[in-house]
């Protein structure tokens, strides 16, 4: 019994501290909203939690908080798949050839240190108001608003911010591969075609998906700036942006904790992959 009463208490802890401080929040949330008694500056929780539990609900003009939240999921993982398509395979020429790396890395740690933002005059003036409905050539129809809501400005955005994760950690996770687990294969008679693909790859993918991890959530910080660029008519940051401007701060704050709910669900999925026992084998290893 005192170890099932043990457990019990052990369950009741682990489920119950990380909501003490959103728990506090709240708490200290609602005294400051009622001392003020100014929405437009602090809005109440309640008011906050209606907005957020009527995703449907079109908000003053701007579309519902499902549908801008479709929107900005497409524009982020447009830019963050491109981030991933081109970083990782970059990443693990870079770790696995010297040269490659003495080529491009001079280049990378330049450019890596530009904040994303800083790119925005320039990435308008290049691409303009084009949107991947241009660049596939898709015809007016039921899908053409959707992909021509999608600006090419936005997508580069976003790829710039999350592609330096991604390609530093996939460079780094071939350079930490043991060299013995590459002596061993040359012994067995590998090719080096053979140790790319079952050596290197399966040894630094723990590392390539915490740099797909971290390249996320840069994108979801970008995408708030890339939905501020002209011609965007929806999208989370295009609501915050407006719901501010008409006074609305209920539906900004709704809007700031749809990004950053929906940024830890990503943040979840790959921790789940990332504690796999194929991902993370090296662990039984040593």
């Amino acid at each position: 019994m005192p170890k099932v009463h043990e457990r019990i208490v052990h369950l009741t802890l682990a489920f119950f501290t990380p909501l003490v401080i959103p728990l506090l929040s709240l708490t200290m949330w609602e005294v400051f909203a009622g001392v003020l008694n100014n929405p437009t500056i602090l809005p109440r929780a309640t008011q906050v939690f209606s907005v957020i539990m009527a995703p449907f609900h079109d908000l003053v003009g701007f579309g519902s908080m499902f549908t801008n939240l479709i929107m900005s999921l497409a524009r982020v993982f447009s830019g963050f798949l491109m981030a991933s398509a081109i970083g990782i395979p970059l990443g693990i020429f870079m770790g696995y050839s010297h040269n490659a790396n003495r080529l491009f890395s001079g280049t990378v740690a330049f450019v890596r240190c530009i904040p994303p933002l800083a790119w925005v005059p320039l990435v308008l003036a290049w691409c303009g108001m084009n949107s991947l409905g241009n660049i596939l050539g898709v015809e007016p129809g039921p899908y053409y608003s959707f992909f021509n809501n999608i600006k090419i400005s936005m997508i580069v955005v976003i790829f710039i911010g999350s592609f330096y994760p991604v390609l530093v950690s996939s460079m780094h996770g071939v350079k930490q591969v043991p060299k013995t687990f590459i002596d061993a294969s040359l012994v067995l008679g590998a090719s080096k075609r053979n140790i790319f693909i079952q050596v290197l790859l399966p040894a630094s993918l723990p590392n390539i998906l915490s740099g797909m991890r971290i390249g996320l959530g840069v994108a979801w910080t970008c995408l708030v700036s890339a939905e501020m660029l002209p011609g965007t008519p929806s999208g989370l940051g295009y609501l915050i942006t407006h719901a501010f401007s008409v006074g609305r701060t209920d539906i900004v704050i709704a809007g700031m904790f749809c990004i950053g709910l929906t940024g830890v669900c990503f943040d979840c999925i790959f921790k789940f992959f990332e504690t796999q026992k194929n991902i993370n084998w090296q662990k039984d290893v040593k």
